[in-house]
């Protein structure tokens, strides 16, 4: 016969030391929180880089934020995950299906982007909305290009170009097509620069509520276990 004879000693100290760990265990609650809130802004980001052709990353990752606010604590265990709403950019790719203007009667789409998606129209660029519209409001007149030329505008060359500054007349046409500004860039050469729509229609590929709920699901457990494991650990 075999004999197995188990004795514990020290059971104050267990109790002790388990009494620690659940004293730990809101922070516990809280880390998990955290970990999981960056594991969904890792999520968001990741997917927005790939759904959509990102000219400013910067910008972009800095409107998918977590706030010191946001983050869980232990007398708190909550947290949040924000798009910025001051930045009409990725919001509207939630759940819109049309945007249309809040300021004018108008949107301007830069039509010739649709080639060159890596260019980055800022406000002060000359082939800005703003520039171009200033351009045509001064009303320099046809000059023999026809009546449709209502304004003029002057920039330099395409990067990697020298010489001097060039003329180039910028115009508004209207048909049943709609409205556009075009640039003549030759004698007998022009280019569509923006079309003026009413509304254009908008796919929500943001996905951020599916994309949040299912990281938070994924990643819960193992954030959850790794917390509890350093809740124990740090136990006084």
């Amino acid at each position: 016969m075999i004999n197995l004879h188990v004795e514990v000693s020290g059971l104050n100290d267990i109790s002790s030391m388990l009494s620690g760990v659940a004293l730990q265990v809101p922070y516990a609650a809280s880390v998990a929180i955290n970990n999981t809130l960056n594991d969904i802004q890792a999520a968001v980001r990741g997917h927005v880089h790939e759904a959509f052709h990102v000219r400013s990353p910067a910008y972009i990752n800095r409107s998918i934020y977590i706030g010191s606010p946001d983050r869980a604590r232990k007398d708190r265990l909550e947290g949040t995950v924000r798009i910025n709403p001051n930045r009409d950019v990725l919001a509207k790719f939630e759940g819109d299906t049309t945007k249309t203007p809040k300021a004018s009667r108008s949107l301007a789409v830069p039509v010739f982007r649709e080639k060159a998606p890596d260019i980055i129209i800022r406000r002060s660029d000359p082939l800005s909305v703003k520039k171009l519209m200033a351009a045509v409001a001064k009303g320099a007149g046809a000059r023999g290009y026809g009546a449709g030329v209502v304004g003029q505008i002057k920039r330099r060359r395409a990067k990697g170009m020298h010489g001097p500054m060039q003329q180039e007349l910028v115009f508004l046409i209207s048909n049943s097509k709609g409205t556009f500004l075009v640039e003549r860039t030759g004698a007998r050469q022009t280019r569509v620069l923006y079309a003026f729509k009413s509304s254009v229609p908008i796919t929500p590929d943001l996905n951020f509520a599916d994309i949040a709920m299912r990281t938070a699901l994924d990643r819960w457990e193992a954030n959850a276990e790794a917390a509890l494991d350093l809740a124990i650990a740090t136990a006084r």
